[in-house]
């Protein structure tokens, strides 16, 4: 897909990774639009960032783990710029602790904001797309969710990310061959959850990835924009993890 005025919706793009994302595909020409769930002043700069590249933007805001709220930002959207050429389910939120340290709103928190933001996303877009003939949906999933990367310290974190990848090959089946689905499997981030620790806690943590360091979030921009354009890559999931995965 050539993305030059394309319409793209990046969910959670006020963040580190998502705005990093959007920017990147404002680069290649495309209008994107910038959702946040509550940080909206941020949510603005973004805005105001892709604008500079001389293409289109617009903010949504809402919790989309809330179908009612999609079904309203959709509508927004489709009002503003018209119809999502590429979905990007970037929106996400670690919940940390073992089994025993989590209760149940802790997992319905992790699959609402990790999960059902991207099932609900998807339906609502799928739906302009299947008409359109033609449509991408990349979902930003977790290493944390490849079955033999698991997390104790982060265990409905990962089982939530795991059901994103399931999700993920099953609509590529169920969306082909108009639309192809695909989601990004990253390891450690160079974004402000890792940025928080000290010099020596970060320094062990870059020593335990083969590569050596820390990915960062163009990195993770420049992978989604490769499934945005490749038309024959449908139901897989990327690793970028500096080699983290291969050795648990």
């Amino acid at each position: 897909m050539e993305l030059d005025k394309k319409n793209v919706l990046v969910t959670g793009s006020s963040g580190d990774i998502g705005s990093q994302i959007a920017l990147a595909f404002a680069k290649e020409g495309a209008n994107v639009v910038i959702h946040c769930k509550v940080n909206i002043d941020k949510g603005k700069e973004v805005v105001s960032r892709i604008e500079e590249q001389g293409v289109k933007s617009m903010l949504v805001q809402g919790d989309l783990s809330d179908e009612a709220i999609v079904e309203k930002v959709f509508l927004e959207i489709q009002e503003g710029l018209g119809n999502i050429d590429v979905l990007i389910n970037n929106a996400g939120n670690a919940v940390l602790g073992k089994l025993e340290e989590t209760d149940i709103s802790q997992w319905e928190t992790s699959f609402n904001d990790n999960l059902y933001t991207a099932v609900l996303c998807s339906k609502a877009a799928s739906t302009t797309m299947r008409d359109a003939g033609v449509g991408k949906i990349i979902n930003i999933s977790s290493i944390n969710g490849l079955e033999y990367h698991n997390n104790p310290n982060a265990i409905a974190y990962s089982v939530a990310k795991a059901a994103l990848i399931s999700f993920t090959r099953s609509l590529a089946v169920d969306l082909a061959p108009e639309i192809t689905v695909n989601a990004v499997a990253p390891g450690k981030i160079d974004s402000s959850f890792y940025k928080a620790f000290d010099e020596k806690k970060r320094a062990s943590i870059q020593e335990s990835i083969p590569l050596k360091r820390f990915i960062t979030p163009d990195e993770i921009a420049s992978t989604c924009l490769f499934l945005a354009r490749n038309d024959m890559v449908t139901g897989q999931i990327l690793v970028v993890d500096g080699g983290s995965s291969l050795i648990g």
